[in-house]
């Protein structure tokens, strides 16, 4: 693939990185990394990153790099491009890049390098070296100690034609804003965060629409839905989505440093019953269903033939005690980084409202009425209810070939 195909394929569209299948032993598992990226590439990705960031680039040994970038180039061809990482020390980086660019990955995604500090020039040098010892295109990624400033970018970018993306990884407004500016439309640019979905709306303002999730890993619909808000600037489902997934997800990713990557390869793990199992999936729910219970016990998310609900159901992915705690310490923290400090009467009166607006949307009148939930029973009905559901199952017998899921992360 030409640098300029690469680059108007990333200029639009969401792109992922699926995480990489380790054995018991932590070697690479080939067979099971093949079908998770059998599983998600249906699901729309403009692109798929492998063996990056949270592709374990950094744990890979020997040949497992080709196996890797193999594996998904032969996977995935002609449904998603691959684009590989490729980092390290500068000769390491270079050999990286001509495997993937040999095993006909469509491009690279330059990780930071080796040194814990360098100068801008070494930086510079560093982009330089890898994007002449191949032909297809390059993203260099922002972050970390690659930290490339507008005037360093240009020289990059004229001594570098396939140098066409642009990844940022720091969240540094100022920075980005000038980078933007600089270069205009000579690079790609694409939103690389943890969690981007939390900036996607204030990224594209700034004139970077694209981005990678995360959380395709596990919720693929969910991040496609909020990528199409974010496109469609749809405000409304954006902070449905934000409210009800994202910032609880926050809050558990930061409890403690490196879960970033911890959390999607639990997230992947949680759904592999579900979204592996080939017979029909009739979900009834009866009491509370929040969190984890929420998707792996076959929420909406996976498709369900049918899903039907008690009237003492509670559907939401958590529940108003729970949102109401977390949300509320997320915006005391905001007001307080601003200097506002919250009275104890005004913090109980946003937690009260925000767990208001929980439990209104917990009611499964709520979600029958935006179709999440297909009929609520009486409690007495539900054997009939099945009953039904089974018989209309039965009137489609066609059912895809079992595969086994995907456990090893």
């Amino acid at each position: 693939m030409a640098p300029q195909d690469l680059k108007q394929i990333i200029s639009s569209g969401l792109l992922s990185f699926p995480i990489t299948d380790f054995d018991a032993e932590g070697n690479f598992d080939p067979r099971s990394y093949a079908a998770r990226l059998e599983w998600l590439s249906p699901f729309g990705a403009t692109a798929l990153f492998a063996a990056g960031g949270t592709g374990e680039f950094f744990s890979l040994v020997g040949n497992e790099y080709g196996d890797v970038i193999a594996t998904a180039v032969e996977t995935c061809r002609g449904k998603v491009p691959i684009i590989a990482g490729a980092g390290g020390p500068t000769r390491q980086a270079i050999a990286f890049a001509q495997e993937a660019e040999r095993l006909g990955a469509h491009g690279i995604l330059l990780l930071p390098h080796y040194l814990t500090e360098a100068s801008p020039e070494g930086i510079a040098a560093h982009v330089e070296a890898v994007c002449k010892s191949v032909k297809f295109g390059v993203i260099v990624y922002n972050r970390a100690v690659c930290r490339l400033s507008p005037p360093t970018l240009l020289q990059l970018a004229e001594r570098c034609p396939n140098l066409v993306g642009f990844k940022d990884g720091i969240g540094d407004i100022e920075l980005m804003v000038s980078v933007r500016q600089a270069l205009g439309d000579r690079f790609a640019y694409l939103g690389g965060l943890p969690t981007a979905e939390v900036y996607a709306a204030a990224y594209k303002a700034l004139g970077v629409p694209v981005y990678s999730s995360a959380v395709f890993n596990f919720v693929p619909k969910m991040a496609m839905a909020f990528y199409v808000a974010v496109v469609n600037d749809d405000r409304a489902t954006q902070s449905r989505l934000l409210d009800e997934f994202f910032l609880p997800y926050l809050a558990i990713r930061n409890r403690k440093a490196g879960y970033a990557v911890s959390i999607i390869k639990a997230g992947a793990k949680m759904v592999n019953a579900v979204s592996n199992s080939v017979v029909p999936k009739i979900t009834v729910i009866l009491g509370g269903s929040f969190g984890a219970g929420h998707y792996a016990m076959c929420g909406k998310a996976y498709d369900p033939r049918f899903v039907f609900a008690w009237p003492t159901a509670k559907y939401a992915v958590m529940g108003g005690d729970a949102a109401a705690g977390t949300l509320v310490e997320i915006k005391i923290r905001q007001l307080e980084r601003s200097g506002k400090v919250l009275s104890d009467e005004e913090k109980k009166q946003l937690y009260e409202s925000v767990k208001q607006s929980y439990d209104e949307q917990t009611d499964p009148r709520y979600g029958a009425a935006r179709l999440w939930i297909d009929r609520i029973i009486d409690p007495m009905e539900t054997r009939d209810a099945i009953t039904i559901a089974l018989e209309a199952a039965a009137l489609n017998p066609d059912v895809s070939m079992f595969k086994v899921g995907v456990l090893q992360t």
